[in-house]
């Protein structure tokens, strides 16, 4: 929808700017460049924007919301466990040097 009235807003704005360049034509072209800009101010974005949305909306409403359920197992052999693994400063992964 964003896309949408930005894309609105900038085609109004090339429309009112191509009025604008019409109306320095000739006098004779005068009643065609009023009646451009007369259409070009008549745009209304957020209009035309929910025009369209209600044109094309697919009658499919959005689901409700659902609230959290906390996980809890329901398995009566689970044995949950404080395991805090401990690595000492000196061991390595790395393979011993070799003397030789």
């Amino acid at each position: 929808q964003e896309w949408e009235e930005e894309r609105s807003g900038f085609l109004k704005n090339q429309f009112d700017r191509y009025s604008t360049f019409y109306c320095g034509f000739p006098p004779f072209m005068d009643m065609s460049c009023k009646a451009v800009k007369k259409v070009v101010d008549q745009i209304d974005i957020a209009a035309d924007t929910q025009s369209f949305l209600e044109k094309h909306k697919t009658g499919i409403s959005k689901p409700p919301d659902f609230g959290y359920e906390a996980y809890t197992p329901q398995n009566p052999d689970l044995v949950i466990t404080n395991s805090s693994a401990s690595f000492s400063s000196s061991s390595s992964s790395s393979p011993a040097p070799s003397s030789g």
